[in-house]
């Protein structure tokens, strides 16, 4: 039962990404929501706790700026429900199968960081995938209109997020005992 839900959630994220490549726009399968949902799914098939905590915490955030995004006038793409909330429930009982690490929250961000280098490097501007370029341009005169200082507010929020999400997670989804001792290399060398 388990590897049908971490299918599943490998199935959502395919289902966005052939979405956009019809449409043209692969490069919005590069948000971190969406990749979370890959993330959440492969590590559900994969047994890495890491994994599926990581994609836990990036949907904590990105579903609410997600929400932002549409009442602001973004569109909506029925496959984005599937990666986000699908995602999120893949997670979830991804989390209640094996349980929660401890000391995700800056992987988390690290990775997080890692990813909106390489969406600034390899996304047009306009699609904006993971705010590497701008923060809503519709906010204009606010910090949006400093990018360097809306991402530092942006991390700073997050990884505050995280670390909160973290802890509430742990308290509901503890380690699993046989999943306990299942390191990955990240976890070895950041031990």
């Amino acid at each position: 039962m388990l590897n049908l839900v971490g299918v599943a959630g490998v199935a959502f994220f395919a289902i966005y990404l052939i979405r956009r490549i019809q449409d043209g726009q692969v490069a919005s399968a590069l948000w971190a929501c969406h990749l979370a949902s890959l993330l959440t799914g492969t590590g559900i098939l994969l047994r890495r706790p890491t994994f599926i905590g990581i994609g836990v915490l990036w949907l904590v955030v990105g579903i609410p700026l997600w929400c932002v995004y549409l009442a602001i006038g973004g569109a909506f793409r029925p496959a984005s429900l599937l990666t986000h909330v699908g995602g999120l429930a893949v997670g979830v009982l991804g989390l209640k199968a094996i349980g929660m690490r401890s000391n995700l929250w800056w992987k988390a961000i690290l990775v997080l960081l890692v990813l909106l280098a390489i969406s600034r490097w390899l996304t047009p501007p306009e699609l904006n995938v993971n705010l590497a370029f701008h923060f809503f341009h519709e906010l204009r005169g606010s910090v949006s209109d400093h990018h360097a200082l809306s991402l530092a507010v942006l991390t700073l929020i997050a990884s505050l997020t995280f670390r909160v999400a973290e802890e509430g997670l742990k308290r509901w989804f503890p380690p699993r005992s046989q999943f306990a001792n299942r390191e990955t290399l990240w976890d070895n060398l950041t031990a």
